[in-house]
């Protein structure tokens, strides 16, 4: 990432904004500080290369950022039929 944010001339934060961006993601970013909120429109003025496309989307370790453990959705969320730590 420092090295694709060095390139770029953009934040790690952006780049990965743009990556989800190119992927087709729906982003919802949220700051409380200005400085990130405007920093977090300036996404659209660079395009990532298929082999950086490539290469981030290989730090991928199938691991949720939010969610329940699996133990507390077991434990509390029994009538529910989400199961939070289902891979696709």
């Amino acid at each position: 990432m420092y090295f694709l944010a060095n390139h770029y001339h953009k934040s790690k934060v952006q780049i990965i904004l743009r990556w989800h961006f190119q992927k087709g993601n729906i982003l919802i970013p949220g700051s409380r500080k200005e400085k990130h909120i405007l920093a977090n429109k300036d996404i659209f003025d660079f395009e990532l290369t298929k082999e950086d496309m490539e290469s981030i989307s290989k730090l991928n370790k199938n691991k949720k950022f939010l969610g329940f453990p699996s133990w507390l959705s077991k434990l509390l969320l029994p009538r529910f039929r989400f199961n939070f730590d289902k891979q696709k």
